[in-house]
């Protein structure tokens, strides 16, 4: 029950943040630019915080999301910050606000031939239990720049964006934006639930 009821403050927030902005979250901003093996996620506009930051002023989380630069890259902001857990963001079931928190690592990535390909590092931070769909397989995902997870390829509603401007210092805007005029199925039935 504590699960439906946060997909429902989720749902009502990203409606909330469509009414705000015109347009729902993007997932995060990201280049149509496929990673390196021995990125350290530190690169602008490759690894900002997720939608999930941009929707905390609407589910009564001001003072934290005034802590995050959504525009900065996520693994240069401070654990204390990347480490707060949200309880509407957990399903209890599978964690608590103590025990959802993921350690930095260094990732060893090899090659389908099984060869080492380099090292890869991912900050660690605060986990969630809920997620928004890029949209179907169309654009591919075998590690090219018209992949769905790049910016602007998704086929979602949440769908990674490029962002607007020189990338080396992103303004405070994204393209690929969805609205709801956008979506041809399923908006109308979702605020019917979301309101009921």
């Amino acid at each position: 029950m504590q699960c439906s009821n946060n997909l429902k403050q989720i749902a009502l927030a990203a409606h909330s943040f469509h009414d705000t902005y015109g347009a729902f979250p993007p997932a995060r901003l990201i280049l149509n630019t496929p990673r390196t093996t021995n990125d350290t996620a530190t690169r602008i506009a490759m690894d900002e915080p997720s939608w999930l930051v941009r929707l905390l002023p609407f589910l009564e989380q001001s003072a934290l999301h005034e802590r995050w630069d959504e525009y900065s890259v996520y693994g240069t902001h401070p654990a204390s910050v990347r480490n707060q857990a949200i309880s509407v963001f957990l399903c209890p079931e599978r964690h608590s606000a103590d025990s959802a928190v993921a350690p930095d690592k260094t990732i060893r990535i090899t090659s389908p031939c099984g060869c080492p390909a380099g090292v890869q590092f991912a900050p660690g931070g605060a986990v969630v239990d809920y997620v928004a769909n890029h949209g179907d397989l169309s654009p591919g995902a075998l590690g090219r720049p018209t992949d769905f997870y790049w910016g602007g390829n998704g086929t979602g509603v949440i769908v990674s964006s490029r962002p607007v401007g020189d990338p080396t210092a992103i303004g405070r805007d994204w393209l690929d934006k969805i609205s709801m005029s956008d979506v041809s199925d399923g908006t109308d039935h979702e605020q019917k639930m979301s309101a009921g």
